[in-house]
């Protein structure tokens, strides 16, 4: 019988750390990735299953083929991969200088397509797994002040959805996620236009649900084999519904919303 392992990538902090702890009631092994170290063994202290830390950038794309192939070689197969790094951004779109939308892109997109591309086909040949991608509400519509977040976030909807069809037979499942606002610190580290840290809690942020909650959510749906999930506040909730049965009330809704 094949090892339940979950490779969690972006396990320092907010809703990555979360599904660690989630997954440990579960798995049989965890593999903790991000860049803090020290997080990842305070993290490690913390799982009530057995795990492995590997610190790793994940933006160092050139760096991912040797890295799956440590993780097969050191803990065997991976069931189940865990997408979780992102960045935000608080500019308006013709402020925002071309350098940070592609610093957006490439942790966001482009960081997390590249270690698919390099431990999806190692799944298949073990009879197949899991991966689960964090997007967001704003990869299913645009707001004010986040046009590299969102269009991040939508690429990766074009790209793993075709993705699933082009393994549909391959034993292969993927769930993106979509939350609305989690009450994580992800608000610090999100990007002016100047590539500057926002640096400050958002107000909606701080009132977004846990991260303990949305974990929940995320493994639930994951383990049955959901395509996608949302969830989130009446707002972003309401959005959802807005932009995909009344596209243009809702256009004009979101122009006429305060920037956040």
């Amino acid at each position: 019988m094949n090892k339940n392992t979950v490779w969690i990538v972006g396990a320092s902090s907010g809703i990555g750390r979360a599904l660690a702890l989630e997954y440990s009631k579960s798995a049989d092994f965890v593999i903790l990735t991000a860049r803090r170290e020290k997080e990842l063994r305070d993290l490690a202290a913390n799982l009530s299953c057995a795990h492995a830390v590997l610190p790793a950038d994940i933006t160092q794309t050139e760096k991912h083929a040797e890295l799956a192939q440590h993780v097969w070689k050191q803990y065997g197969a991976v069931k189940t991969l865990v997408l979780t790094p992102g960045i935000s951004q608080r500019a308006n779109a013709l402020e925002t200088e071309l350098s940070v939308d592609q610093k957006i892109m490439h942790l966001n997109y482009f960081s997390l397509i590249s270690l698919t591309k390099e431990v999806v086909p190692a799944m298949i040949e073990n009879g197949g797994g899991g991966v689960v991608v964090l997007s967001s509400v704003m990869g299913k519509y645009s707001s004010k002040l986040r046009s590299a977040y969102s269009a991040s976030k939508h690429a990766l909807h074009g790209f793993y959805n075709a993705l699933r069809a082009e393994t549909a037979e391959k034993n292969m499942k993927y769930t993106l996620v979509c939350p609305g606002f989690v009450n994580t610190k992800i608000s610090y580290n999100t990007l002016k236009g100047n590539g500057e840290r926002f640096n400050q809690m958002a107000g909606a942020q701080s009132k977004g649900i846990s991260p303990e909650a949305a974990a929940k959510k995320i493994a639930s749906a994951a383990e049955s084999g959901k395509r996608e999930i949302a969830f989130g506040g009446v707002t972003e909730m309401m959005g959802l519904y807005l932009n995909r049965f009344f596209p243009g009330l809702f256009a004009r809704a979101i122009s006429r919303k305060n920037k956040t």
